[in-house]
């Protein structure tokens, strides 16, 4: 997955959730949907679904939805 080896052991923990929870929105909603939600999960009340994996500040925020939308596009292009 492009982009995880950047990533420090909080936002790999925070990767992997988004990554369980987008498999559980995929199961019932179409690809872009899933992205959707997964990313208004992240920004909503300013994060604070995410706070248990860390404080993350603007720029990391962006390095993991680059890493999750890598992994996520793969995911759909091995379907």
């Amino acid at each position: 997955m492009t982009g995880v080896e950047k990533l420090d052991e909080r936002q790999q923990a925070m990767l992997w959730f988004m990554r369980d929870n987008y498999k559980d929105y995929r199961e019932s909603n179409d690809f872009t949907m899933s992205l959707y939600c997964i990313m208004d999960s992240l920004i909503a009340l300013d994060g604070s679904l995410y706070r248990p994996y860390g404080d993350f500040n603007e720029k990391e925020r962006v390095q993991i939805i680059r890493a999750f939308t890598t992994w996520a596009l793969e995911q759909e292009e091995k379907e």
